[in-house]
């Protein structure tokens, strides 16, 4: 299920992919250092299948439709993880 990228840590699901954790850690700094469990994955919904809406308020895989959302970098991130091709540069961003 989502490529081994899911897994519950401490009763919270977390998306595990490297690429996207590096985005998490680098665009949402704040957010990041204020969670203990950060460094562990990025944090997603109690489905499992969204982002967090409290903490990425601007992303499209939240759960709730909000005007002015888009496809951003974490996003990005994620489907580079999955295994798509996108317009994410992981390859410099990580290196």
């Amino acid at each position: 299920e989502y490529n081994g990228l899911r897994e519950l840590i401490d009763g919270q699901m977390r998306f595990v992919g490297e690429t996207a954790m590096h985005v998490y850690e680098t665009e949402f700094a704040t957010q990041y250092k204020a969670d203990a469990d950060a460094h562990l994955g990025v944090i997603l919904d109690s489905s499992g299948g969204h982002w967090n809406e409290t903490v990425f308020t601007s992303e499209v895989m939240t759960p709730a439709m909000d005007s002015g959302a888009d496809v951003g970098n974490l996003t990005l991130a994620a489907l580079e993880d999955m295994g798509y091709e996108t317009t994410y540069a992981s390859e410099t961003m990580i290196g």
